[in-house]
């Protein structure tokens, strides 16, 4: 007679081993989400990796590059134009300044508005130069020259009339960043500058104070002797804006009016201009 075979009870299964530590790097997975089954696409805009947002689209509490100018400025395309006032109030040197005292004109330029402006020296040194009238006014007449001015520091160069070597006529000069004052029109904003000399290192103790105040409203500032105003020599491209198209015979329905930003009023104004205006209405809302 066969032996029943006995079915023995099975024993637990042996634990997994331990995981090993993997000896390189394991490529890493990019979670991905198919199209069509309503997930949302990872964001990859410029302002989510770290970069700027674009300036051609931004938003009104975001930086933009015309989010420094008063909506006021902003708007001289309404009023025709706005003024710039700069006044050069005085230059202090220190007592102690080494070598001889200069005998100091003050010179800047705004290369955008094609304009050189001299402030005659002193008859005499002098370590607090006062210039006699030393208020310009310079009217700016577009949206395009106002953004250009924007864009460039004010840099004052002052030259010692009593040297005889041209290459130590220029004594120093003084940068000003001058946002802030076409942030707040209508307000007199003072700067005190450090001076600078020829090797680019300050002057200890040397300052110029300048006055800069912005108008939506052009002013006329009155001629002065010892300010000379010119136009600027160096080659300037050449913006002037093209000759308004004809007008359209009666008759004929100009459909260009009905469209806000296409009449004839904003076709001769550059991209620049349009981009201003538009930025104006935004923030006026």
């Amino acid at each position: 007679m066969a032996k029943r075979r006995q079915l023995q009870p099975f024993a637990d299964p042996p634990a997994p081993p331990p995981p090993s530590r993997p000896t390189g790097l394991m490529p890493r997975e990019v979670p991905r989400t198919p199209l069509g089954d309503g997930g949302a696409l990872p964001d990859y805009t410029p302002s989510s990796i770290g970069q700027l947002p674009s300036p051609w689209t931004s938003d009104v509490n975001s930086p933009s590059r015309f989010a420094h100018l008063s909506p006021g400025m902003l708007g001289i395309h309404q009023r025709g134009r706005c003024s710039i006032t700069i006044t050069v109030v005085r230059v202090e040197l220190p007592a102690d300044l080494p070598g001889r005292l200069p005998r100091l004109s003050c010179f800047f330029t705004l290369p955008s508005l094609r304009k050189e402006v001299r402030l005659t020296a002193p008859t005499k040194p002098q370590y607090t130069v006062l210039y006699t009238d030393p208020q310009v006014v310079f009217e700016v007449h577009s949206l395009r020259d106002l953004g250009q001015v924007c864009r460039e520091p004010l840099t004052l160069f002052f030259m010692d009339e009593d040297t005889t070597s041209s290459a130590e006529e220029l004594f120093a000069l003084a940068i000003c960043e001058w946002s802030v004052a076409l942030e707040r029109r209508g307000v007199t904003i003072p700067f005190r500058l450090p001076l600078l000399g020829r090797d680019r290192t300050v002057i200890l103790g040397a300052t110029v104070v300048v006055e800069v105040r912005a108008d939506d409203s052009g002013t006329t500032g009155p001629a002065t002797a010892s300010t000379t105003v010119v136009e600027n020599t160096l080659p300037v491209l050449d913006y002037s804006r093209s000759p308004p198209s004809p007008t359209a015979p009666q008759g004929q329905g100009d459909t260009s009016m009905s469209v806000p930003g296409l009449n004839r009023e904003n076709a001769t104004r550059t991209i620049e201009e349009e981009l201003m205006r538009l930025e104006f209405e935004r923030m006026s809302r």
